[in-house]
């Protein structure tokens, strides 16, 4: 069949001609017919087959601040996400940063923690201040000893959806070079980048937020106020605006208890307080959204109930800021 392609193709172009034109068109043609040859006999290219929605994130360096020592927070946080995160990107890190060497956990399990630990009195030690020490800790370990382009700092109190990290990661690496640009997401308050569900930090800007440091802790020890309100010092000093940082898939102010309870016992289809879509500072952020959760709450409730709501959440489902200085659950109106 390909040769009767040829054979036609060459008496088209030679039709009423001499032997001696023959002979010169031939040689003309011969290009051509190359690539008819390779058209028409080349194998068909396949690709290979993406498995699940983890196909393609970028390296990334997780440093988990352990506010209370020996808190279950910690295991609970590895059991619900952090050990499948560490199993899914065996490329990535994850690491946990706290004050007492003697956590036992830690011990029992080297290779997943820093063996960073802060020298500091028992005072200092019930002082939630101390978080500031601890999260120069973190990046400074990220920094000198790895090469990855993104990191987190979270905290031991918060959920992440590993599914909707994984395609906000992969975004954020398309559009942004994380070696070059100062990148920083997280919740933005008024006055504050909510410290319970953290932040992200491009390489760059980690790189930043380390030659500040002298800056940044002459403020912290002049002010009475917690580390993520000195870390926006940072941002200013960064010179990055509200947009920029700001995402809603940061869950920082905790829902209340009452608003899980009702949920826990009656389901969703229970919710009936409407969405304030109005209230443009805080908008409403659709559950299923979802990042970065923060519990904040001293019953726990993302760890066991993080993964299923997100997941199975009705659409209309959304996790709204309330003056209360607290979030729940409420009902987006169609």
């Amino acid at each position: 069949m390909i040769s009767l392609i040829y054979f036609n193709t060459f008496m088209i172009f030679t039709k009423n001609l001499t032997i001696c034109d023959m002979m010169d068109d031939a040689f003309a043609l011969l290009p051509f017919l190359f690539i008819l040859y390779f058209l028409t006999t080349r194998k068909k290219v396949t690709f290979p087959k993406l498995t699940g929605d983890y196909y393609y994130f970028p390296d990334v360096y997780i440093g988990v601040i352990e506010v209370t020592c020996n808190s279950p927070r910690t295991p609970a946080l590895m059991k619900s996400w952090g050990n499948r995160f560490l199993e899914i990107f065996p490329s990535s890190s994850l690491k946990v940063v706290t004050f007492n060497k003697k956590t036992p956990y830690l011990l029992n399990n080297n290779k997943l923690f820093a063996d960073y630990y802060l020298n500091i009195s028992s005072k200092e030690k019930i002082n939630y201040r101390i978080v500031f020490d601890l999260n120069y800790l973190s990046a400074q370990d990220f920094y000198d000893n790895t090469n990855i382009g993104w990191y987190i700092r979270t905290t031991y109190d918060c959920f992440i959806h590993l599914n909707n990290f994984q395609k906000m990661m992969r975004n954020l690496s398309l559009y942004y070079n994380p070696y070059k640009d100062v990148v920083m997401k997280g919740s933005y308050e008024d006055t504050f980048i909510h410290g319970g569900s953290g932040w992200i930090l491009s390489r760059a800007a980690v790189q930043l937020y380390l030659r500040k440091r002298d800056k940044l802790e002459r403020k912290y020890r002049q002010e009475p106020y917690g580390d993520d309100v000195n870390i926006l010092h940072f941002v200013h000093l960064a010179h990055l605006m509200y947009n920029e940082v700001n995402d809603p898939r940061f869950v920082g102010w905790p829902v209340t208890d009452e608003s899980y309870e009702e949920v826990i016992k009656n389901g969703f289809f229970s919710i009936q307080k409407t969405c304030d879509q109005n209230y443009s500072r805080k908008p409403p952020v659709t559950l299923n959204e979802v990042i970065f959760w923060h519990n904040g709450r001293q019953k726990n409730y993302v760890f066991p109930y993080g993964e299923k709501y997100i997941n199975y959440a009705p659409s209309d489902i959304a996790i709204q800021f309330t003056v209360q200085h607290g979030s729940e659950f409420c009902r987006l109106l169609k």
